[in-house]
């Protein structure tokens, strides 16, 4: 997407304000690309565009990739032999939609042995999660 940032705070960012106001629980990231935020990656990839949804919009619940099976994020992957799973995480992420665990489970193992993936982010996703599960009634 071409538009500025602010044609995006004054038009596309006013129902995710309004959710967050309202007390939404959870958001799912898409996979397109806001050049303005972060010129290479889907935002569903992104860490500068999950941080804008963080820190600029506030949000404070539950962040979930839509699939990670779609165009977007394959084209994306397969131009820079990374693992969606992997980087969806570091993006921050809390939920991810994919149907490729048998693949994506072992690589988020490895990234966090390896530490690419941090035990604090894992915990404040868990945390997020669980709040959010509790506030649904659903048992924890």
């Amino acid at each position: 997407m071409n538009r500025s940032l602010k044609q995006f705070e004054s038009q596309d960012f006013l129902p995710f304000k309004a959710g967050i106001k309202a007390g939404v629980d959870s958001v799912m990231v898409t996979h397109i690309i806001l050049k303005q935020v972060d010129p290479t990656k889907p935002a569903s990839l992104s860490k500068r565009d999950i941080n804008l949804l963080r820190n600029t919009l506030g949000f404070k619940g539950v962040i979930v990739s839509d699939s990670l099976q779609m165009g977007a994020v394959t084209n994306y992957v397969n131009q820079h032999h990374v693992y969606r799973d992997v980087l969806a995480v570091q993006a921050g992420n809390d939920m991810l939609i994919s149907s490729d665990y048998k693949q994506g489970i072992p690589q988020l193992k490895r990234a966090l042995a390896k530490k690419q993936i941090s035990m604090t982010q894992v915990n404040a996703s868990v945390k997020r999660i669980l709040t959010m599960k509790e506030k649904l009634g659903l048992k924890v």
